[in-house]
């Protein structure tokens, strides 16, 4: 019997020696919350590189929540608040963040192509190189993003809002701009290859002059920064849209 209890002393204490050596080191963590939270208050909750993939938050509270590399394709945010949230380098290919607040959040260097943004907020939010290829902003409020390198290309950003964003070197190479605003952004070298600008807003826009309007046409109602001109959607002469 003295036998056992000293055996199974020593199991334990290999079991803590164990236990601590991995606290001592870096160890990977990956929880899995894929289920469903709705309107769940993880405002602030630590949520680095979780995996939420196909998870179901809607209307939850994410505000501050630090949610750097998680890992939440097809996952659904619609109508949380996640106002200063962190996302950065988050996986977000086609999730859902329609009527979400996220004011002053970070989603740089995140892969989001796909994802639905369709009316939400992202007044001063940072989107700097991030990847945002064939998703959907109707609508969207952007002002003040900071967004240079971030990639928009052939998403749909009609009637979304750009209002004195920071765009230098953002894609928008055949992306849907019906009814955009860019008023008062810096474009400079942005791209909008092959996109058509229908009631786009450029007024006030700078850094328009090295910025790549390759094949990209305007509408009578486009407004364009003074002393640029891009060629009439349905022809093939430059000029006959002027700004000024």
């Amino acid at each position: 019997m003295r036998l056992l209890r000293r055996s199974l002393l020593s199991l334990c204490a290999v079991g803590l020696s164990g236990t601590a050596a991995a606290q001592g080191a870096r160890v990977a963590w990956e929880p899995s919350f894929s289920g469903s939270c709705v309107n769940c208050d993880l405002s602030g909750k630590h949520m680095s590189n979780w995996n939420l993939q196909d998870a179901n938050y809607p209307g939850a509270v994410l505000e501050g929540a630090m949610m750097q590399g998680i890992k939440a394709d097809n996952a659904r945010f619609n109508a949380v608040r996640g106002d200063h949230a962190n996302l950065t380098f988050a996986r977000l290919a086609n999730a859902d963040f329609e009527n979400a607040s996220l004011v002053f959040a970070s989603l740089s260097r995140a892969q989001a192509s796909g994802a639905n943004f369709n009316g939400a907020v992202l007044n001063d939010s940072r989107l700097s190189g991030a990847q945002f290829v064939g998703s959907r902003f109707l609508g969207t409020a952007l002002h003040r993003v900071r967004a240079t390198s971030a990639d928009f290309s052939t998403s749909n950003l009609s009637a979304a809002e750009f209002d004195g964003a920071r765009l230098n070197g953002a894609q928008f190479v055949g992306a849907v701009l019906s009814n955009t605003s860019f008023k008062g952004a810096d474009i400079a070298g942005a791209i909008f290859e092959d996109a058509k600008l229908d009631g786009t807003d450029f007024s006030g826009a700078t850094g328009w002059m090295s910025a790549d309007f390759t094949n990209t046409c305007a509408t009578e109602t486009t407004i364009l920064p003074e002393g640029m001109s891009l060629m009439t959607c349905g022809t093939s002469f430059a000029g006959d849209v002027n700004g000024g």
